[in-house]
C-alpha cells in the first residue's frame, strides 16, 4: 500500500514536470514567451525545457513500472511525500495553479494598472546604463556613434530595437536635443492628478523577466483629452523641457500629431547596457 502511494506521488510529479514542458513549448511556438522573459534568458529556458521533459518522463516511467521503487535515504526525512491528503493537495496546488494560469492567461499584457505600482523612468540614470559584462550590451564607441547620428537627424524615430538607448541619449543630453522632432510609439498612461492634456507615452522594459519590468517613456502634452489609458498611439512632436522648476530636467514632448495604432505583437522592449 505504501509503495503504491509512493508511486502515485512519483507519477504525479512526472505529469507536473511534463505539464511545465508543454507550457514552455506553447509559449515558445506562439512567441508569447517574450511577454515573460528577455531574449538573453532564452538559453536557460531551452535548458530547463530539456531537463523538465527528461525528468518528467523518468518520473512517469518510475511511477507506472512494476519494479519496486524507493526514494528514501538515511540522510534525512525530507524525501517523504506528504503524509495526509490535505497536505498533498496543498503541496501540488503550489505547482498546478501556476501551470494552469500559464495556459489560460499567457497572452496577458502589462498596462496602466501595473504601471501605477512600478517605477516610471522619465529621467535617465547613467549608473543603470553602465553595467559591465551584461548580455545585450553595446560598446561605448557604438553608443557615442549613435549619439552623433541622432543629433544630426531632423526627425528622431524611437524604434523598438533601440528604444531605451535612444531615450537614454536624449535624456542625458537634453539641451542638445531640445526642439528636435521626435516620433515615438507607446501606450498611454496617466497618473492621478495629471491634467487632461498630459500623459506619459511609454513601454514596459524588461531586464530579465516580467517581475523587473518598469515603464520607460516621455512626458507628452497636447490636445489629447480623448486618449484613454492603455490605448496605443504613435506620437510626433517637438522636444522641450518641463514647464515648472521641479520638472526642469525632464524632457517633454509637445505633440504636433498622433494616431491610434493597434497593440504591437511585441509590446515590450529590453534593456541594452553600455560596455565600459
Amino acid at each position: 500500500m505504501e509503495e503504491q502511494r509512493l508511486k502515485f506521488h512519483i507519477f504525479l510529479r512526472g505529469i507536473i514536470l511534463i505539464g511545465f514542458t508543454l507550457l514552455f513549448y506553447k509559449l515558445l511556438i506562439s512567441n508569447q514567451i517574450n511577454y515573460f522573459i528577455a531574449p538573453k534568458m532564452m538559453p536557460y529556458l531551452y535548458f530547463s525545457t530539456f531537463v523538465f521533459i527528461v525528468l518528467g518522463i523518468f518520473q512517469v516511467f518510475m511511477g507506472t513500472s512494476n519494479k519496486k521503487v524507493t526514494i528514501f535515504c538515511d540522510c534525512c526525512d525530507d524525501h517523504h511525500p506528504p503524509k495526509t491528503t490535505f497536505r498533498s493537495v496543498l503541496y501540488y496546488l503550489l505547482f498546478i495553479i501556476p501551470l494552469l494560469t500559464g495556459f489560460l492567461f499567457s497572452d496577458h499584457i502589462l498596462g496602466s494598472s501595473i504601471a501605477k505600482n512600478r517605477d516610471i523612468q522619465l529621467q535617465s540614470s547613467t549608473s543603470s546604463n553602465q553595467r559591465i559584462g551584461q548580455p545585450q550590451s553595446i560598446t561605448q564607441e557604438k553608443y557615442n556613434a549613435m549619439k552623433q547620428s541622432l543629433m544630426k537627424r531632423p526627425l528622431i524615430k524611437v524604434v523598438d530595437s533601440n528604444y531605451l538607448i535612444t531615450l537614454g541619449i536624449i535624456q542625458d543630453n537634453l539641451d542638445q536635443f531640445v526642439n528636435k522632432e521626435i516620433e515615438i510609439t507607446g501606450f498611454v498612461y496617466r497618473e492621478e492628478g495629471f491634467p487632461s492634456n498630459q500623459f506619459i507615452i511609454g513601454r514596459f522594459a524588461i531586464s530579465c523577466c516580467i517581475a523587473d519590468a518598469s515603464v520607460y517613456g516621455l512626458m507628452a502634452k497636447g490636445e489629447v483629452t480623448n486618449l484613454k489609458n492603455d490605448s496605443w498611439v504613435q506620437v510626433k512632436g517637438r522636444l522641450g523641457k518641463g514647464d515648472d522648476e521641479d520638472e526642469s530636467i525632464l524632457p517633454v514632448l509637445e505633440i504636433k500629431s498622433f494616431k491610434n495604432i493597434p497593440e504591437p505583437k511585441q509590446p515590450y522592449v529590453y534593456d541594452v547596457f553600455i560596455e565600459l
